[in-house]
C-alpha cells in the first residue's frame, strides 16, 4: 500500500479499501454503531483494524480458492 510508513508503523488503515469497509459497516447512517458510539471509534483502534484486515484476508483467500477451482460462476 502506498500509505504505509514502516519506520513509524503508520498509514496501514488509510488504504481506500479499509476506509470503504469501515464507512460502509460502521458509519452508513445516523443509526449506525460508528455514529451512536463515536467515542469508541476516535481514533479507530488497532484491534478493529486487525479485524478488518483479517476479514479482507479471509475473503481474498476464498476468492483465490474459488478462482483456482474454475467453478461455473452462474451456479452462484
Amino acid at each position: 500500500m502506498q500509505f504505509q510508513n514502516y519506520k513509524e508503523i503508520t498509514g496501514f488503515g488509510e488504504h481506500p479499501i479499509i476506509i470503504n469497509i469501515l464507512r460502509d459497516v460502521l458509519f452508513e447512517d445516523a443509526r449506525s454503531y460508528g455514529v451512536k458510539y463515536s467515542q469508541y471509534f476516535d481514533p479507530i483502534s488497532v484491534n478493529l483494524l486487525a479485524l478488518v484486515f483479517m476479514m479482507v484476508g479471509c475473503l481474498a483467500a476464498v476468492a483465490i480458492s474459488l478462482n483456482s477451482r474454475n467453478l461455473d460462476r452462474s451456479s452462484f
